[in-house]
């Protein structure tokens, strides 16, 4: 005969399970269940209708059921009788590989959701590159674009520069041009003024050689 406790049912999801043969309760319900030696089959204590004594160690038990495949009159159930048998270990070794596989079952779940959480972050993580390479390319991008327009004004102020300085050259030719002219200019009028001025004062001179010849 094997008897559990709910309490052993560590596993949240035990708790929703309905094993009990004689009601549509789950075995939660009630704080203890039973199993029939002949069947394995589980029920509540109260559904069995035995008490705590079918916890002393040697009992075994029989449901209704199986009770009347037996040739029992009656549907009580019927008194646990008393088995000189020693009892086995079977029930130890069923209750530990029970709480064997739920913790299993609960370590694989939390795993799982270890694993889940892992995966998550890792491709969180992976949006947070992809996001910020394509920042630092716009970055980038926006940075050769202004270095492109600095080097194109600087080679336009160079350009004015040049044209700038030329201009000035050209300026200066033609003043130089012009101060020459102008100074060529005066001095052909000061050398026509001074011949004017060396045929008068000959012409005013024959008057008076004739004068003194005629004396």
């Amino acid at each position: 005969m094997l008897y559990r406790s709910t309490e052993m049912m560590k596993d949240r999801r035990d708790t929703a399970k309905h094993n009990c043969q004689s009601c549509d309760r789950p075995d939660a319900a009630e704080f203890e269940m039973i199993e029939c030696d002949a069947c394995k089959r589980w029920e509540h204590l109260e559904c069995a209708g035995v008490d705590q004594e079918a916890k002393k160690p040697g009992r075994r038990y029989k449901c209704s059921s199986c009770s009347a495949k037996q040739g029992a009159c009656n549907k009580q159930f019927p008194q646990l009788p008393v088995d000189d048998r020693p009892v086995r270990s079977t029930r130890t070794s069923t209750k530990k590989s029970q709480v064997a596989s739920a913790t299993s079952s609960v370590r694989a779940a939390m795993m799982e959701a270890q694993l889940k959480i892992a995966e998550e972050e890792l491709r969180h993580r992976e949006q947070e590159l992809v996001a910020l390479a394509e920042l630092k390319q716009k970055e980038l991008e926006e940075s050769e674009r202004q270095l492109k327009e600095r080097k194109q004004l600087a080679e336009e102020e160079k350009s004015l520069r040049e044209r700038k300085l030329q201009d000035e050259k050209e300026l200066t030719a033609l003043q130089s041009k012009l101060r020459q002219a102008s100074l060529e200019k005066r001095q052909e009028i000061i050398r026509q003024a001074a011949l004017s001025s060396k045929g008068g004062s000959r012409s005013g001179s024959l008057p008076d050689s004739n004068q003194k010849v005629s004396d």
